[in-house]
């Protein structure tokens, strides 16, 4: 039996916990302007892949904030893991970011576009999980 891979981490500042709050808000600020923007259907996996990529960010800062590290692995399992021991919420929050990576393949990679309900879901994990990031102390 292989042993199970230990899961990388990053040591973080609270300024760069700070910084990586900024670009999570970012990606969900651009995340919210490509899902109302119903010029083309395409914006719908947009507006997905980019409320991923806030959901990534606001873990790290969460993390970083909270923990002192976050994760670098290329697995999201490792971040879920870490965002779980935050504590207030940190199962509930674990268990948003997870549902909100699972979106990941279909918004970066598949040649379909998401539909509305779907990119409406992932933006609005992603504000959660950054309205927890900024909130915490």
């Amino acid at each position: 039996m292989t042993p199970r891979a230990q899961s990388r981490t990053t040591p973080c500042t609270r300024q760069q916990a700070d910084q990586r709050l900024r670009q999570a808000e970012g990606f969900l600020g651009w995340a919210e302007v490509a899902l109302a923007d119903k010029a083309a259907t395409v914006n719908l996996d947009v507006a997905a892949s980019l409320a991923v990529l806030a959901d990534i960010g606001a873990g790290d800062a969460l993390c970083g904030k909270v923990l002192g590290h976050y994760s670098r692995g290329q697995r999201h399992d490792g971040a879920a893991n870490l965002i779980q021991s935050v504590q207030p919420g940190g199962p509930h929050l674990a268990s948003k970011f997870r549902q909100l990576v699972a979106y990941k393949d279909d918004a970066h990679y598949a040649p379909k576009t998401m539909g509305a309900s779907s990119a409406k879901a992932a933006v609005r994990q992603a504000a959660e999980l950054v309205a927890a990031a900024k909130s915490h102390p």
